[in-house]
């Protein structure tokens, strides 16, 4: 008003003139807020509808209007994070704790964009300045339990969520971490009472459903399964939220291939993948008579021999031709010190210990090898690769070995399979294509790794081994199953009781934990089945796994989810295969193992005709001795076969294909390397090998 005064040579005129300007300034004000307000409010509208990407140019423009408001870019770098644009959320939540230091929502959302970035030490330093800032916000907890479940230190990790729960006893991401917790533990009952008070608290909740019924799943306890399997898929149904399944554990839900499918997909859409590589690709001739097939495998828990995919692949690695492929290998997790990692190391031209590389500087330094096919081992499960994959680093990206399904999001270009596990009309439910083996793509070293079961083993051997681990008679038929309790279904576990209640035989399963065991048997009993009927062992120790199991004498599969490496192990051991494959690879395959190792009279086609198929065996035990002749006879060297050739034996007992590269590991190889080389020629297309 002085400075108006002056200027203005009259009191009155300035004082009307500053009211004039004020007013204008009013009007403005009231304007912007009101604009912003729409704006954040259109952009909150979409975050909720999961439509993040179209949720960040309404919190741009909030942010361009009201610059020094930490809530707007908080908004912003929220919605760029769900987005996948990491970089870009991480300097606009940078922003918002500049104009606002003490935000520990800002800093739990900050560090948990620099968690999925694969910052985890600068990730963790921010979790702690969150929890400084504020220590009595329970999700600040919850948040450094997330880390520490992923850095393996379970004890630290139940310690954060208990005291999230002590803060806010109505947490469900609190309740329901604990519950995982216990169950990675095997204590189902306390993980069960965790996840039913979560359920209570959201009754809709997908995410609680499904880990309640893997913990019931794994647990035996069956009482529940018919009320919650409804819910779940009414849940699905409703919500469409197959991001909240746990992937892995999906296959234990008897979800369909479209679902799991669509499993694949969200888990994809919540994991940070970079800006695609220009990938590159092999210069000139492949294979005989010109250079080799570069080819690289990537494995993302390090080839380390607790893994089964590294134990059954070993010597294939070994057994490729250095005139037809050269091979380099990448191990994401360190060396566990295991004769199997050696023995990989020891195969491959090149090792890289990619352990403390990025997974940006593991793809460029793929991409720097202009490779001709790499070989993806690990897929979705445990290391998995999804963030190597998704750069491209090379033109010609495979699955093979790890993961049953589809991987999706295009990270890979085929999956490696063969015409029973993968038959054509299944390719509906890949986003890959597939590259079709003449032998179970579930390829095995069990020959040159345990030569001492290659020559039969006499009845007096098996005789006394069955007597040593069992305590039965000769002339009692063994029905074992050595996978694990998650995989049996009610149902199928009443054509067990069933058959136990109609013939001389006994049922053999291992005792994985106490909880599920206790299960069995109780169940067994309200079925009338007599505790004697049920033989319950240790697990058996690795060197000498396979001489126990052969003392059984026909191995039962569980078609839920069948019997892989497990069905791979009771082959060689000698033990028939009774199977009945579904409309997804997990269960597909025991069926493809039981085709090639001369088993095909125990593929059933419905779970009554596996029921009658395995009755027949127990009161025939001729036939049974017969057929398990047969399937050891296959592990003995021989010549090559055409693709269907019938030999004697197995076609008077109803016929069955027998494949030479089931167990002949020179000749799988020989296949698998045939069909990398199509592969490297194939653009877009499916690649089906012949045998030879």
């Amino acid at each position: 008003l002085r400075w108006l005064r002056l200027k203005e040579k009259s009191f009155e005129r300035a004082r009307m003139r500053a009211l004039l300007t004020l007013s204008v300034l009013l009007v403005c004000c009231i304007a912007s807020s009101i604009d912003i307000a729409s704006v954040i409010r259109k952009g909150a509208e979409l975050l909720d509808a999961n439509r993040a990407a179209e949720a960040v140019p309404f919190f741009a423009e909030a942010a361009r209007l009201r610059p020094d408001k930490s809530l707007c870019w908080y908004n912003l770098a929220l919605a760029e994070k769900q987005a996948r644009f990491l970089d870009r959320a991480l300097e606009h939540f940078r922003i918002a704790l500049e104009l606002e230091p003490d935000d520990s929502r800002t800093l739990s959302a900050w560090a948990g964009a620099l968690r999925e970035l694969g910052r985890t030490s600068e990730s963790f330093g921010v979790y702690l300045n969150a929890v400084l800032k504020d220590p009595r916000k329970s999700s600040s907890y919850v948040n450094i339990a997330g880390l520490f479940h992923s850095e393996n230190v379970p004890l630290l990790a139940v310690r954060s969520l208990a005291t999230a729960l002590r803060l806010d006893p109505t947490s469900k991401a609190a309740l329901s971490g604990i519950g995982c917790q216990l169950l990675e533990l095997s204590q189902f009952h306390a993980a069960t009472s965790f996840f039913r008070r979560a359920l209570s608290l959201s009754p809709g909740s997908v995410e609680t459903l499904a880990w309640l019924m893997v913990c019931l799943q794994r647990s035996c306890d069956w009482r529940f399964l018919h009320q919650h399997g409804p819910q779940l898929q009414a849940a699905l149904q409703q919500h469409q939220s197959y991001g909240s399944i746990p992937l892995f554990h999906a296959f234990e839900l008897g979800l369909n291939a479209q679902q799991l499918f669509r499993v694949a997909q969200a888990h994809l859409a919540k994991t940070h993948l970079g800006q695609r590589m220009m990938c590159s690709g092999q210069r000139g001739c492949r294979g005989p008579g010109g250079c080799p097939l570069r080819v690289a495998y990537l494995s993302g828990t390090g080839f380390q021999g607790r893994t089964t995919t590294a134990r059954l692949i070993q010597k294939v690695i070994a057994s490729h031709s250095q005139a037809v492929v050269q091979v380099s290998c990448y191990a994401l997790m360190r060396d566990d010190g295991t004769h199997t990692r050696h023995q990989v190391r020891q195969a491959c031209g090149t090792f890289v210990e990619a352990a403390d590389m990025s997974y940006t500087e593991v793809a460029t330094r793929l991409n720097a090898e202009e490779l001709g096919v790499l070989v993806d081992l690990s897929g979705h499960t445990q290391g998995h690769t999804a963030r190597v994959l998704s750069l491209h680093p090379v033109c010609h990206q495979i699955h093979w070995h790890g993961y049953p399904s589809t991987l999706a999001g295009g990270l890979v270009g085929h999956f490696v399979g063969d015409l029973v596990s993968t038959p054509p009309d299944l390719a509906l439910d890949f986003e890959e294509r597939f590259l079709l083996l003449p032998s179970p793509y579930l390829a095995n070293s069990h020959s040159l790794l345990h030569p001492e079961l290659v020559p039969p083993r006499s009845e007096e051997a098996r005789a006394l081994e069955r007597q040593r681990l069992l305590r039965v008679g000769p002339h009692t038929a063994v029905l074992a199953c050595f996978n694990q309790p998650y995989k049996i279904t009610p149902e199928l576990f009443a054509v067990w009781m069933n058959l136990l209640k109609s013939g001389d035989a006994v049922l053999w399963l291992l005792d994985f934990d106490s909880f599920s065991s206790a299960n069995l048997r109780e169940t067994a009993k309200r079925h009338g089945v007599e505790p004697s009927k049920i033989i319950q062992t240790p697990l058996l120790p690795r060197d000498s796994e396979l001489i126990s199991k052969s003392a059984a004498d026909l191995h039962l599969d569980t078609p839920l989810f069948g019997a892989h490496t497990t069905g791979v192990d009771a082959l060689f051991a000698g033990l028939p295969l009774l199977t009945t494959p579904l409309q997804h690879t997990p269960a597909r395959l025991p069926a493809a193992l039981a085709l090639a190792a001369g088993s095909s009279l125990t593929v059933a086609r419905t779970l009554r005709e596996y029921e009658d198929i395995a009755l027949a065996l127990i009161k025939r035990r001729k036939s049974l001795l017969r057929l398990r002749d047969s399937v050891t006879a296959a592990r003995q060297p021989r010549p090559a076969l055409p693709t269907r050739e019938f030999d004697s034996q197995t076609n008077s007992n109803g016929g069955s294909f027998r494949s030479r590269g089931m167990w002949d590991v020179k000749a799988f190889t020989d296949e698998y390397e045939r069909g990398l080389v199509m592969l490297a020629e194939a653009e877009g297309m499916h690649v089906i090998v012949r045998a030879r």
